[in-house]
């Protein structure tokens, strides 16, 4: 077990994107990066999963009854050690979002239970039973049958909910529904998601911050945000709070459903549009930067996507003030700041964590990847006034 001072080892933490970052390091080389849950039980599912067999080989009736024993969440397939089943068995027990269940496989020679018969125990209670319809043990197959009977239908919001449901092999969706602390939760939320079990992973929340995070006010109750995991990016939909809609299993099945298709017009939360924007740093918000990004005489706009408690903005601010004085005499280039938690960040734009700097050109957004140093923004900027200064040469010529 070892940590690294980001801070101070800088080529280290090359690719570290936020903290703390977890990464396990196996001799082959393989780097593996934890996702999981800051827990003692979570990590220490993961690390074992990771050094050791992913399903433990029970070859006694001794050793598979002290293994179903006790109350740990637990799934156990009666198969030949060594066969193809195996293989398959094994490519279960090391997919990810599955970490928290100890594995384990036995001959039905000291079972008596039927060959390819899986087994999922849940904190002590009568094991559930999956057989496959076929010969065909499939992995895709138990998997989906673990994610549907292997938790519960409603969970609270957590990292653990959030992997299961960018894991899934089939429908990577996530739904979080937002109530206020101490609030009895209603009875239709189960009865949504029900109806939405094996395609929806289900969750409720009362972290008014993680719902501003999502484009909530973060004080508007109750509301809810699906994530859709499907594409390269995570895509969201957070409920209209200017709707005037009750929240109840009709209007929560219809805001999942118009979610999915693409269609619900998700809320917009966003500061007043600032009377006077002369600063060397312009600030944007969310009802003026498609605007601003569509006018065609700012040639390149440079944006810092901060958050007012984060320390790397404070810092970065000084220096973005220069950068914003260097270029002030350029008409063409635009040096903005836009503040994610008060505003709903724009559709197509990933911030995962701050400062998050993206330089707009033709519409097309291209992530810094320096320092916060003056030079090298000040370079990563002239790269593209050149670039587009090429252009209007070669248009004249």
């Amino acid at each position: 077990m070892a940590k690294v001072d980001c801070t101070q080892q800088k080529t280290i933490c090359s690719d570290v994107q936020g903290y703390p970052t977890l990464k396990l390091f196996s001799k082959t080389g393989k780097i593996t990066d934890y996702d999981g849950e800051r827990s003692e039980a979570a990590l220490t599912a993961f690390i074992t999963k990771r050094t050791g067999p992913p399903s433990v080989h029970l070859a006694t009736s001794q050793e598979l009854s002290s293994f179903l024993d006790g109350t740990k969440s637990k799934v156990v397939a009666y198969i030949d050690d060594g066969s193809l089943d195996h293989d398959a068995w094994k490519e279960v027990a090391s997919s990810p979002g599955v970490e928290l269940f100890a594995f384990g496989h036995a001959a039905t020679s000291i079972s008596g239970v039927k060959r390819r018969t899986v087994e999922l125990l849940l904190n002590g209670k009568p094991a559930l039973t999956y057989t496959p319809d076929s010969e065909d043990f499939d992995a895709s197959k138990i998997l989906d049958w673990i994610s549907e009977h292997g938790f519960p239908l409603v969970e609270t919001l957590s990292q653990e909910t959030w992997n299961r449901a960018t894991t899934h092999p089939t429908s990577k969706y996530l739904s979080a529904v937002f109530f206020p602390a101490d609030t009895e939760i209603p009875a239709f939320v189960e009865e949504v998601a029900t109806e939405f079990k094996g395609k929806v992973v289900f969750s409720t929340s009362d972290a008014g911050q993680i719902l501003e995070r999502w484009g909530g006010s973060g004080t508007f109750f109750p509301s809810a945000v699906l994530l859709n995991f499907n594409g390269a990016q995570p895509e969201l939909s957070t409920w209209d709070e200017n709707a005037e809609v009750e929240m109840n299993a009709e209007s929560l099945r219809a805001f999942i459903d118009q979610s999915i298709a693409g269609t619900y017009k998700s809320n917009i939360k966003s500061e007043a549009i600032p009377e006077k924007n002369e600063d060397p740093v312009r600030t944007l918000v969310a009802r003026n930067f498609d605007e601003v990004i569509a006018d065609s005489t700012n040639k390149v706009i440079l944006v810092e996507f901060y958050a007012p408690w984060c320390g790397h903005c404070k810092k970065l601010a000084p220096i973005l003030d220069e950068l914003g004085n260097h270029f002030k005499s350029n008409t063409g280039v635009v040096i903005a700041k836009f503040d994610a938690t008060a505003n709903t960040v724009p559709k197509g734009i990933t911030v995962t964590g701050f400062p998050t700097i993206l330089a707009f050109v033709n519409g097309v957004h291209h992530p810094y990847p320096g320092g916060h140093d003056l030079a090298s923004l000040t370079t990563f900027v002239d790269s593209f006034v050149s670039d587009n200064e090429a252009d209007s040469d070669r248009a004249e010529l």
